[in-house]
This record gives C-alpha cells, sequence and structure tokens, in this order.
C-alpha cells in the first residue's frame, strides 16, 4: 500500500507540475520572447524609421512587422491566467501598458507610412519612446526628447 500510494503522490506532483509548466511558465516565457522581439525589431529597423530615404518596400516590410508585433503581444499576454497576479512574481509590465505598448505599435506603423508629413517623425518618437517606457525597456536618458518638446513640436503646448 505504501508503494502504491508513494507512487501516486509522484504522478500527481509530476501532472501539477505540467498544468503549472504549461499554464504559466510558459506563457510567461513567450510573453517575454516577444517582448525581446520588439526590443529587436525596434533596433533592426531603426534606419529606416528615422529616414525618408526608405523605399516603398522597406517600409511595408516595417509596416507588417509592427503590425504582427502588436498582435502578438497582446496574444501573448492574454494566454496568462490571473495576469493581474502573476505580471507582478514573473516581473512582466502590466497588462495596461501591454495594451498601451500595442497601440504604440500600431501607431508607428501608420505613421512610418505617412511619408511627407511634417510632424511624422515626432509622432514615430513619441510612440517609440512611450513603446520603450511601457515595456520596462531601458531607454538611455540622453536618446530621449523629453515629452514638453514633443508636445511644442506637434503643437500642442499644454
Amino acid at each position: 500500500m505504501d508503494n502504491f500510494i508513494t507512487i501516486l503522490c509522484g504522478v500527481s506532483v509530476y501532472i501539477l507540475g505540467q498544468i503549472f509548466l504549461k499554464m504559466f511558465i510558459d506563457p510567461v516565457a513567450e510573453l517575454k520572447r516577444t517582448i525581446s522581439k520588439v526590443q529587436y525589431n525596434m533596433t533592426f529597423f531603426a534606419h529606416l524609421m528615422y529616414t525618408d530615404v526608405s523605399k516603398e518596400q522597406d517600409i511595408e516590410e516595417v509596416f507588417g512587422v509592427v503590425r504582427a508585433l502588436s498582435a502578438e503581444l497582446l496574444s501573448s499576454a492574454n494566454l496568462i491566467p490571473f495576469y493581474s497576479f502573476v505580471h507582478v512574481i514573473f516581473g512582466l509590465p502590466k497588462i495596461e501598458n501591454i495594451r498601451k505598448s500595442s497601440t504604440n505599435l500600431i501607431a508607428l506603423g501608420n505613421w512610418i507610412n505617412r511619408q511627407g508629413r511634417d510632424d511624422r517623425y515626432v509622432h514615430i518618437i513619441k510612440n517609440s519612446q512611450e513603446l520603450y517606457e511601457n515595456l520596462d525597456l531601458n531607454i538611455d536618458d540622453k536618446d530621449k526628447i523629453d515629452e514638453k518638446t514633443i508636445r511644442a513640436l506637434l503643437g500642442n503646448n499644454d
């Protein structure tokens, strides 16, 4: 009888471990991979986002990538049950910040596509900075443009 109880406990621990792994660890790892992909692509495509010399084909590629990352970011976060509790344990951004980041990525794609707009780069910078802040990604202070300057450049001097 003791052997049966030992085997039953071992199987139960294994099953519970697998449930925990599939419900929490794997989805958290997937979200962290997605956040890492966002940072990688923002760095990789920076030369296309901030210049007018990009080819139409390049612009379409960047547009597609940032839109796909927006969807991937939301879907990765939605896989994690009890996100409002789990994000604290695993050091993830708040769900509101994930949603804002998704919106920032969509805005980036849209602004990248707007050739000829004088305020295009200001919107790209604004959304890039917000994206990095929302995802708790490091951006050097010397590389930031302060909010007051952005508002002034956009003609919104509140």
